[in-house]
């Protein structure tokens, strides 16, 4: 007797939706924002990281390290120290693409880049803070 095959079902997701409608991304942002105060840094140090990874975006990285997490049947927030790394080594790599050595843009989501805002020299140390900032978040996660 040949097998029959079951038909499946499968719901098509609204290309137009958001794609961060089921993860919580603000509440993602709002733990980012805690992490900022950097134990020993600068506060012109601080306000020039603060834009560059807080600047918006689709947050595509962040959704992956949640989604992940969800398949592995553990909350939301346990991603964050994850997310939020992933997210600041993103926005150096950003930074350091804008600058005058590299492509020299103008405007990133519309702004004006980082480099242009506090200068070349303050967009470079608060890239690097912020990749080597990402791994003491990730060194220090649970």
């Amino acid at each position: 007797m040949p097998k029959t095959r079951h038909k499946t079902t499968r719901q098509t997701p609204d290309p137009g939706a958001p794609l961060n409608n089921n993860f919580p991304i603000g509440e993602l942002e709002d733990w980012l924002r805690s992490q900022l105060p950097v134990p020993g840094a600068h506060n012109a140090l601080l306000q020039a990281m603060e834009p560059a990874v807080l600047a918006g975006g689709k947050r595509f990285r962040s959704i992956l390290a949640l989604a992940s997490t969800r398949l592995l049947g553990h909350q939301d927030q346990s991603a964050f120290p994850l997310a939020g790394a992933v997210e600041m080594i993103h926005a150096y790599s950003l930074v350091h693409d804008d600058l005058p050595a590299m492509d020299d843009a103008e405007l990133r989501r519309g702004q004006p880049t980082l480099h242009r805002q506090v200068g070349e020299a303050m967009a470079i140390l608060a890239g690097d803070a912020l990749l080597t900032d990402a791994f003491r978040i990730l060194v220090m996660a649970d």
